[in-house]
C-alpha cells in the first residue's frame, strides 16, 4: 500500500507543479489589434506564410497599403497598395 500512496503523491505534486507553471507561463505575442481614427485605420493580421502584416486604410479615399516584415532584409516591405475594392476583388 505504501508504493501506491507514494505514486499517487508524486503524481499529485507533479500535477500541482504543472498547473502553477501553466498559470505563470508568458502569453504568446499576437497581432490582433486595430487602431482606428477618423481618417486612417491600422490593422494587423496573420498572413498565409505564418507572419504578420500591417494593413493601413485611408477611410477618405478608400485606399489601402499592406506591409509585412521580411526577415532576410530585416525591414518592413510593402506588399500591395491600391484601392480597397480593386485590391480585394479577386478574393
Amino acid at each position: 500500500m505504501e508504493k501506491k500512496t507514494f505514486t499517487i503523491s508524486i503524481l499529485s505534486l507533479t500535477a500541482v507543479a504543472l498547473i502553477i507553471a501553466n498559470y505563470f507561463a508568458p502569453q504568446p505575442a499576437q497581432a490582433l489589434m486595430t487602431i482606428k481614427d477618423r481618417d486612417f485605420a491600422a490593422v494587423t493580421a496573420r498572413t498565409q506564410q505564418s507572419g504578420d502584416a500591417l494593413y493601413v486604410l485611408d477611410n477618405r479615399s478608400g485606399r489601402v497599403a499592406v506591409f509585412s516584415y521580411d526577415p532576410s532584409t530585416r525591414s518592413l516591405q510593402p506588399r500591395a497598395f491600391g484601392d480597397m475594392s480593386g485590391l480585394f476583388a479577386g478574393q
